[in-house]
């Protein structure tokens, strides 16, 4: 799981058809919204507790996402990933509506989960 697919995962949440919505969502704006999905710049944590009320997902997988990409070096790396919890092998079911219809979020934690290779940890949100 990345930074990206928790801003798609966001958009599904929230009913943000496109990143301007989202960013209003989120209380910053479209270009903040497009540097995080790019990795020009982070989430903050105020922008990953918004983050984490709109999908649902526990704030430190949020956070361990976030802190995985910002670090620089594997060990870090691995520190954020302990914290979020194996956020890359996290399934989160979004809701029963958005199951029923194939989206970029359902497909990206489809993805995380199949790379992650083991076994996966599944945390069911309603």
């Amino acid at each position: 799981m990345n930074i990206s697919e928790l801003l798609d995962m966001t958009q599904v949440r929230t009913h943000a058809e496109y990143d301007s919505a989202l960013a209003r969502k989120l209380g910053v704006s479209r270009q903040t919204v497009s540097n995080w999905r790019v990795g020009r710049t982070f989430p903050d944590a105020k922008a990953c507790g918004r983050i984490s009320e709109a999908t649902g997902i526990p704030l430190n997988v949020i956070m361990g996402v976030v802190g995985e990409e910002r670090a620089t070096d594997q060990e870090e790396k691995a520190v954020w990933r302990r914290l979020a919890g194996k956020a890359a092998a996290v399934l989160v079911l979004i809701t029963a509506g958005t199951m029923a219809q194939p989206n970029t979020a359902q497909a990206a934690v489809s993805k995380a989960v199949t790379e992650a290779g083991n076994g996966g940890m599944y945390i069911m949100f309603p």
